[in-house]
């Protein structure tokens, strides 16, 4: 399955895609002309990043995906396109579906697969993450190997957990307060909208409806049952 999601200019920000790929197992995307292999992380190479907070993804690169690619971004099940508003999405990216435990070996246990379900596209080349966005590495893994990372700037969370528990009691807002995933969970909706139907969907971002997908509105917000509605 292949969504392409078309966001117009933000202020500050220029027109973005993002293409969504999911696939059964292995890798979704990979960048042209380069093999699952090429792309893994080289053992005990390059920056040693850990996860903050605990695990709260899918395992290391590495770990997961049978072989093989998903198809380009021609062909798309569905689209959906977005203006003013959107989610500030930093550049195109190709996401796979996550590794699945216990696949991606093959015989004498070697990986089939770049260890990645997230590749970044750059006009200077492709980063990649794992699970929920540990794992982060720069492809092919020869380029990670020989990278120095910057210095941090930007304030670590505690954990997901205590991350919510501060901002409750007063603290820094959580990492992904409403005002981030409120707008983040609403374009996942229109892909997820946008497989039921044929073609590129239009999306009113102010009405919060298809301008051209009536039929598909049924998919963007739940049915509730008489007596349990919610009224905003």
């Amino acid at each position: 399955m292949t969504i392409r999601y078309e966001f117009g200019p933000r202020p500050g920000m220029p027109p973005v895609t993002v293409y969504w790929y999911q696939k059964a197992g292995g890798d979704a995307y990979l960048p042209p002309g380069m093999t699952a292999e090429q792309a893994r992380q080289i053992p005990g190479t390059g920056p040693q990043l850990a996860a903050s907070g605990g695990r709260g993804g899918f395992g290391p690169p590495g770990a997961g995906g049978g072989a093989g690619r998903g198809a380009g971004a021609a062909g798309a099940v569905g689209a959906a396109g977005r203006g003013a508003g959107a989610a500030g999405v930093a550049g195109a990216a190709g996401l796979g579906a996550p590794a699945e435990a216990g696949r991606g070996a093959g015989r004498g246990g070697q990986q089939q697969s770049s260890g990645y379900n997230c590749i970044f596209v750059g006009s200077k080349g492709y980063m990649g993450t794992s699970g929920r966005g540990e794992g982060v590495g720069l492809l092919p893994g020869s380029r990670w190997a020989e990278y120095k990372l910057p210095n941090a700037y930007l304030s670590r969370s505690p954990g997901h957990q205590r991350d919510w528990v501060r901002a409750c009691k007063g603290g820094a807002p959580a990492c992904s307060n409403f005002t981030i995933a409120g707008p983040y969970t609403e374009w996942l909706i229109l892909g997820s909208a946008a497989v039921h139907t044929e073609g590129k969907l239009m999306w009113d971002n102010v009405k919060g409806e298809f301008t051209n997908g009536k039929q598909v509105m049924q998919w963007v917000r739940p049915t509730f049952r008489k007596g349990w509605e919610i009224r905003l």
